[in-house]
């Protein structure tokens, strides 16, 4: 007979249970064996596999990133160079078109607007030339009498005697012309239609008008202008775009215009001082503002006949409010220029 247990050796008995059963068991990744069996269920991946070895593989690297190889990089770098040189090799071959058809579009415009200016302006060069040949005497037509030509539409010009010996020489001196006290106190005139409101009146608003202005306009149909277009870098074929087409569109029609309907064409040739051997040139505005020989041309240009022919020495004595180099210059060359203005007035009034 067994006799009864104490709590004491119970608790013994538990306590060598306990080993016994944990010595039993037995582990692995998925079961837990014992007396009593647990088994776990594997990992649950989120979303695609594959994506999911992705997210792991960032999460092993360093900085979350995989370094190319030398040959993937090299690689990559020539394909991007390869890509570039095949887009400049792209946009190289446009601008040369651009710059083909604008050389052409002048081209094209020359053989057109072209040669009716130049019809115009080989008329007004000779009257110039003409007018530089060795002086005989001053000449006043006698239809010029009762030719009320001051407030008639018209051209004006002035140039060095140096520059109307050569066509190209002319004309550059032309581009840099001004209108001056010649031109303004010889015509004095007020545009009177226009204060009526005459329709047109305001075209030649500017009595006499420039020439220089429509020689500027056609400048875009010469060879000079097309040399600049042939070494014109991108920027600067756009803006020559754009002055072309403004040109053709606004500016030659009105130039072509305003010489039509001019009724007089008022010129003045400006000789070197005397002394001065035949290839010094006084520049213009320093000559203005000494007393010197000046030639004066008037043309009308519906018959197209010489109206009169002028040569002037007279100068003007100028106050001076201000003791600026500058300002002196312009007062005298004002002061000279409307001398001369005022009298070829009283000669042909």
């Amino acid at each position: 007979m067994r006799g009864s247990r104490t709590s004491a050796s119970w608790s013994t008995a538990s306590r060598r249970l306990r080993a016994s059963n944990l010595a039993d068991f037995e582990f692995s990744p998925y079961v837990l064996r014992s007396e009593c069996s647990i088994v776990s269920s594997p990992k649950k991946t989120r979303g695609l596999s594959s994506v999911s070895e992705l997210r792991d593989q960032r999460q092993n690297d360093k900085y979350g990133v995989r370094f190319m190889s030398p040959k993937v990089l090299l690689g990559a770098i020539g394909l991007v160079l390869a890509v570039s040189g095949a887009l400049y090799a792209i946009n190289d071959r446009k601008f040369e078109a651009r710059r083909r058809a604008l050389q052409k579009r002048s081209e094209d415009t020359e053989k057109t607007l072209g040669i009716e200016w130049a019809r115009l302006r080989d008329r007004l060069e000779g009257h110039m030339m003409d007018l530089a040949k060795p002086y005989v005497d001053d000449y006043i037509s006698p239809k010029h009498k009762g030719w009320n030509f001051r407030t008639s539409p018209g051209l004006y010009v002035r140039a060095h005697r140096s520059a109307t010996q050569d066509p190209i020489k002319l004309r550059s001196a032309i581009l840099y012309g001004q209108r001056d006290g010649v031109a303004g106190c010889l015509l004095e005139t007020h545009n009177d239609d226009a204060i009526r409101g005459v329709a047109d009146a305001g075209a030649f608003a500017e009595q006499p008008w420039n020439l220089r202005r429509a020689y500027e306009s056609v400048r875009v149909l010469d060879e000079l202008w097309r040399s600049e277009v042939v070494a014109a870098k991108d920027m600067q074929l756009r803006v020559l775009e754009a002055q072309f087409d403004v040109s053709v569109r606004d500016e030659i029609p009105l130039a072509l215009r305003i010489v039509k309907e001019a009724e007089f064409f008022l010129f003045v040739v400006d000789e070197e001082l005397e002394g001065n051997s035949p290839s010094h040139v006084t520049p213009m505005s320093d000559l203005q503002r000494i007393e010197h020989p000046v030639r004066i041309g008037l043309v009308n240009m519906k018959s197209g006949e010489l109206d009169a022919r002028l040569r002037i020495v007279t100068s003007a004595t100028a106050t001076y409010p201000t003791s600026d180099e500058e300002t002196r210059a312009t007062i005298e060359r004002q002061a000279n220029n409307c001398a001369i203005g005022r009298l070829a007035k009283s000669k042909l009034e």
